[in-house]
């Protein structure tokens, strides 16, 4: 038989009608299935693709913040290895000069200054002792945040502006110390007493400004 002829036949057919739409609804189903299944597998291949990059990203991203954690903890241990070291050697300095003979640094005794030595030694050790618990607690507070997920904690600010009020005590005694010692009665305000604390209050307007683009960011997240 002809193709012609099996499509007259085909046409003459009764039920051709009926036959025809059942046709092309069952080749529109497979065609549409096909496609369907065809955009999924791209998408579950795109998926697949960018986790992937994802997961690689994320964890580069999470071996340097590791990394970073453990050298800034390494950091703090030698600061504060070495502020330990600095405490202890003016405790036992200042205990020498008071009570043992003065065998470190000796220091002379003016009855008219006595007053004022004692306080340049008392302030001294007093400084000291605060300068290095302010840096014991800033160091604990920026390596628990880091652990946190916290840059730049917010209670460090108040931290360091009372680690300035501090330096400038300091500073003002060291200014002074080496006349107490030798019992002088001179008294000395050099520009350190000035220039640290103010060095020490920009450092703190730096770190409120990194804080808040920090804030911003972690509430953005």
């Amino acid at each position: 038989m002809s193709r012609s002829a099996a499509i007259l036949a085909f046409s003459s057919h009764p039920n051709s009608s009926l036959i025809r739409p059942l046709t092309l609804s069952a080749g529109g189903a497979i065609w549409t299935f096909f496609r369907f299944y065809v955009n999924r597998k791209i998408i579950y291949v795109f998926r697949k693709i960018g986790t992937i990059f994802v997961y690689r990203y994320r964890k580069k991203d999470k071996d340097m913040n590791n990394s970073t954690q453990k050298s800034i903890k390494r950091l703090s241990i030698a600061i504060l290895i070495i502020g330990g070291i600095t405490l202890i050697y003016t405790y036992v300095q200042m205990i020498s000069q008071l009570w043992l003979n003065n065998f470190i640094i000796p220091i002379t005794w003016n009855p008219d200054i006595k007053g004022w030595q004692i306080f340049i030694l008392t302030a001294r050790f007093v400084g000291i002792t605060l300068l290095f618990a302010l840096c014991c607690i800033f160091l604990y507070r920026i390596n628990k945040g880091l652990k946190d997920g916290e840059i730049f904690p917010k209670s460090n600010i108040s931290i360091v502006r009372w680690s300035a009020l501090v330096a400038a005590l300091l500073a003002f005694v060291h200014s002074n110390y080496d006349a107490v010692v030798k019992g002088e009665s001179e008294f000395m305000l050099d520009s350190n007493t000035i220039l640290i604390p103010l060095i020490v209050l920009l450092f703190a307007g730096l770190y409120k400004m990194a804080y808040l683009p920090a804030k911003d960011s972690k509430l953005a997240i």
